[in-house]
């Protein structure tokens, strides 16, 4: 596997690692995502992430074997 589709995976996992942090330390409420900016723009700020990643990682590697690598 290529080192730039090792970082990309390694900046996903870091994201998904970031969301669940910062997940644990609250309510897992919506009305706290609705109500909470700053806590909002953290959790989309790392979705988008995943979402850039993935898209990197589907330019180079079409046929990477992750599931709904599309959807994501």
């Amino acid at each position: 596997m290529d080192r730039t589709i090792k970082k990309y995976l390694s900046d996903i996992l870091f994201a998904i690692e970031e969301v669940e942090l910062y997940l644990s330390q609250r309510q897992k409420q919506y009305q706290i995502f609705l109500d909470n900016s700053m806590f909002r723009n953290a959790i989309e700020r790392q979705i988008g992430i995943i979402g850039e990643a993935m898209t990197k990682i589907l330019q180079t590697m079409p046929d990477i074997p992750i599931s709904d690598a599309r959807k994501i």
